[in-house]
């Protein structure tokens, strides 16, 4: 009797296991795979003078045009444009492993341009370290976490910190010469870098990570 209730208890262990392997692999499938993906961004925030100047501009316009999506985003740098990620913790662990393992990059901003869908920005000449940290994030989240990149994260990214988008035509040919009329030139060694998330028609910053100090 008690090799027959050993040998049922085997069975229903095992049964179990099954039971049990079966519902990881089900999770795999639909929960995980089913995670809400969001869109994220890694920025490096601005915080002296330079980030003043671009609120200041923002606010003027904000008075004389009124409100616009393209007036809301916190001055920054963008080292990652905006992607799809399911696990956003990971994402943000990793960011932070990078932020302690190097220390910041020297960022100039000098004149005023224009993309063609209308964002004005302050220029951000391309350096070496700035660039190797870009791209080692680009291609680091492509090769742990799939991210393909897109077309502009090439050799052709174009660092710049966005004043804002979105004025009526006019007056974004009236501003845009007007601030390429001023002699404008900052410096910064920023502080941190943050996980940014697209919520609604804004980003949120989600995650502040501090740079490797000296």
């Amino acid at each position: 009797m008690t090799q027959f209730i050993a040998k049922t208890a085997r069975i229903f262990e095992r049964i179990g296991l099954i039971f049990i392997g079966v519902a990881r692999r089900l999770r795999r499938r639909f929960v995980e795979k089913g995670q809400q993906a969001l869109t994220v961004a890694i920025v490096m925030p601005l915080t002296g003078p330079a980030a003043n100047w671009l609120q200041s501009i923002k606010f003027d316009w904000l008075r004389l045009y009124g409100v616009s999506r393209g007036l809301e985003a916190a001055p920054h740098v963008t080292l990652k444009m905006g992607c799809k990620v399911r696990d956003l913790e990971a994402i943000a662990q990793y960011m932070a492993q990078i932020a302690a393992q190097n220390t910041a990059p020297l960022i100039k901003m000098q004149d005023v341009g224009r993309f063609d869908d209308g964002v004005m920005f302050l220029d951000v000449p391309t350096t070496e370290p700035l660039d190797t940290l870009r791209r080692r994030i680009v291609a680091d989240l492509r090769n742990n976490f799939g991210i393909i990149p897109e077309e502009l994260e090439g050799d052709t990214f174009h660092f710049h910190a966005t004043i804002g988008f979105g004025l009526p035509p006019a007056a974004c040919d009236v501003e845009y010469q007007r601030l390429r009329a001023d002699d404008i030139t900052f410096s910064e060694v920023p502080s941190a870098m943050e996980l940014w998330v697209h919520v609604g028609a804004n980003w949120a910053p989600y995650h502040h990570a501090q740079f490797k100090t000296q």
